[in-house]
């Protein structure tokens, strides 16, 4: 299950959190400042209807129950499919580690960190607080070198699972092989810290077939599915973003 590190990743994104008291089987919490409010139905089959009447009521609702999406319809909720991947480095082979094209490198964990937090510090809570790592790709055939793909991880040693929460190519340097690298060396660096028993997952939308492509092709198998519905009316201010080539 990676419900329990998306929801980390989500609860760690936000400044501060707020947890609410919901049925058995449901996470229900706030993200400030935001003002998010996430809900997630763990069971099969849901009561909807009684989930609809939580205090404060939801504006995100993930759902393994494939009846959601009719009852979304119903009601104008946007739905999307999403698929919860994994690959599992001690039994299943680990991706080859393709070679990055001639002049790109990878800074240090250190140097790379401290870029994404001055361009993202709005971020710099999840870093600090869910103990995000960041591998980044630099462009180093540019007089000035350029930060062009990165991805960020959230690690739970205990559970030997790793998420990748986000995953970036800038547009000019897609198929280029980049995400794949990135991917391919979350997956060696997390199998040598976990000994080589651990698990590293992410999610994708259907409607992003590159990625889901891509993945596949890597190894991840499709877990669990899951629709994502967004309240009618409700601006999407966060997702499980990750551009062309993330999660979703």
């Amino acid at each position: 299950m990676c419900d329990d590190l998306i929801a980390k990743h989500f609860i760690n994104s936000a400044l501060s959190h707020q947890l609410h008291q919901s049925p058995e089987g449901t996470t229900h919490f706030t993200l400030n400042p935001s003002g998010r409010v996430w809900l997630i139905s763990h069971n099969t089959p849901t009561d909807f209807a009684a989930l609809d009447k939580l205090d404060p009521r939801w504006t995100t609702l993930n759902s393994y129950d494939p009846a959601i999406v009719a009852w979304a319809a119903e009601w104008n909720h946007s739905a999307q499919h999403l698929r919860e991947m994994k690959i599992d480095v001690s039994k299943d082979k680990i991706p080859d580690e393709p070679k990055l094209p001639e002049g790109y490198k990878m800074p240090s964990t250190i140097e790379a960190k401290l870029w994404y937090l001055e361009k993202f510090p709005t971020l710099a809570e999840t870093i600090h607080k869910a103990g995000a790592q960041v591998f980044v790709i630099s462009d180093h055939t540019r007089s000035i070198p350029k930060k062009v793909a990165w991805c960020t991880i959230i690690m739970d040693k205990e559970t030997k699972k790793c998420f990748i929460s986000t995953l970036e190519v800038l547009p000019d340097y897609r198929r280029k092989g980049l995400a794949q690298y990135l991917i391919s060396m979350v997956a060696r660096t997390w199998s040598a810290t976990v000994e080589g028993e651990g698990t590293v997952w992410l999610t994708v939308f259907d409607s992003n077939v590159p990625a889901l492509t891509l993945y596949e092709k890597m190894g991840f198998k499709t877990n669990r599915e899951l629709w994502n519905i967004i309240r009618a009316g409700t601006i999407r201010r966060l997702s499980i973003k990750t551009d062309e080539w993330g999660s979703g």
